[in-house]
């Protein structure tokens, strides 16, 4: 069972192999938080630079990958979902590629200085609850409770969102909560896709406790929600809103560029925003 879902999500076509190397292996997930927070700060016309948005992106990318991929090292540790599996079947790869990493971390934030305290502490902050997803060698972590799943992805990539902007000002918390419904219904697709794993590890989740018109109305209340922030921010995103809605709109399926195009919303976001500033 667990062969099969793992081969029907990746298909032997050169694209198809490329999609699946970014979703497995969480760097387009990376790079679309790393792409959140540089979007805050364009949105909001705060100063940044492509240095500081690389090693975030790296940081990113360490810091939802090693409770993972530590947790697949261990002998009783049975892989069931394909991103698992995608570590279990790779672990010399990302081994090399995590402790390279680590490196340039090392080395990046002693020597180099590219990140101003106040940043650094909320990334160390936000690194230590995502580490608390999956505790490595048990089979436990936040991802046992039921329901939190997509609300925990959703604070945690919206905090994201607002990394270079004062934490208790009006739009703040209003763009906060913007981009927090967006990512709540980006990652509802991704209970679909779970609901038999999720079931068979007991989890309640949204997809396989709600009826199909209870979440219609949940998916309404969230983008009212969004529609009124949108009224209430002084900056003009209207665009990024739009965008976001198209892609949503996208029929389900259970191929792995599908999953892609989702987790990439922020990166086509940031293109819009660019195109039309």
């Amino acid at each position: 069972m667990n062969k099969s879902i793992f081969q029907n999500s990746i298909n032997n076509t050169p694209l198809n192999t490329i999609f699946s190397f970014l979703y497995f292996s969480n760097l387009w997930v990376a790079l679309n938080i790393s792409i959140l927070a540089i979007l805050g700060a364009e949105i909001f016309n705060i100063k940044y630079n492509y240095t500081q948005a690389i090693n975030l992106f790296l940081l990113a990318w360490i810091s939802y990958t090693w409770p993972l991929f530590i947790t697949t090292l261990s002998p009783h540790f049975t892989p069931i979902t394909s991103k698992e599996i995608y570590f279990s079947k790779h672990k010399k790869t990302i081994s090399f590629i995590i402790i390279s990493i680590i490196l340039f971390e090392i080395f990046s934030l002693i020597y180099l200085k590219i990140f101003d305290k106040n940043i650094f502490n909320k990334l160390i902050i936000l690194g230590f609850c995502t580490s608390l997803y999956i505790i490595p060698f048990l089979n436990t972590g936040i991802r046992q409770i039921n329901f939190i799943k997509i609300i925990y992805i959703s604070l945690s990539w919206a905090f994201i969102s607002i990394l270079y902007l004062p934490l208790y000002s009006k739009e703040t918390i209003i763009y906060f909560i913007f981009q927090t419904c967006i990512i709540f219904l980006i990652t509802l697709p991704f209970d679909k896709k779970d609901i038999l794993i999720d079931a068979k590890l007991g989890l309640k989740t949204f997809e396989n406790s709600f009826s199909s018109k209870q979440l219609i109305f949940i998916k309404l209340f969230l983008t009212a929600i969004i529609l009124i922030c949108l009224q209430y921010m002084s900056i003009n995103i209207t665009h990024i809103g739009f965008v976001s809605f198209i892609l949503l709109l996208i029929p389900f399926s259970k191929k792995t560029w599908y999953f892609v195009l989702l987790d990439g919303i922020p990166f086509f976001q940031f293109i819009i925003f660019k195109l039309m500033k």
